[in-house]
């Protein structure tokens, strides 16, 4: 398996996210759902996803990107739908990728943080990316 800086388009992929040291990406059952939910919503206009291991020391997706089409008109689609417009519009498949998986773990963190009580990131802030086809 080769590692990769970027993602294309109607590719599989592994994606591996670690925790930091110190603390467990996941302590409780309840976040497994939350997360799940988060990568559906987050994600899944982008990729379909074709398996996952979520574990206390990270998770493993396995992932097949959709056409540049799609992830495209996703993403217009969504700047169109928000209030606030950010400062760079993305044109490239893997920066869209890239910046709703940096998403995806802001809003995790946000969403455990208070439940667990602290502050902080439990998950390093990027993924692993591995082409498998």
């Amino acid at each position: 398996m080769i590692k990769i800086k970027q993602m294309e388009d109607n590719s599989i992929y592994l994606l591996q996210g670690l925790c930091t040291a110190n603390r467990h990406f996941i302590e409780h059952p309840k976040e497994v759902r939350i997360f799940l939910n988060l990568i559906n919503r987050r994600l899944g206009e982008y990729m379909s996803i074709l398996e996952y291991v979520i574990k206390p020391t990270g998770s493993q997706l396995i992932v097949k990107t959709k056409s540049e089409y799609k992830i495209k008109t996703s993403y217009f689609n969504q700047l169109k739908r928000k209030i606030k417009r950010p400062k760079r519009v993305l044109n490239s498949v893997n920066l869209i990728i890239s910046e709703a998986i940096k998403i995806l773990i802001s809003r995790f963190t946000n969403i455990t943080n208070p439940m667990r009580g602290r502050e902080g990131n439990a998950s390093k802030k990027y993924f692993k990316n591995i082409n498998l086809a």
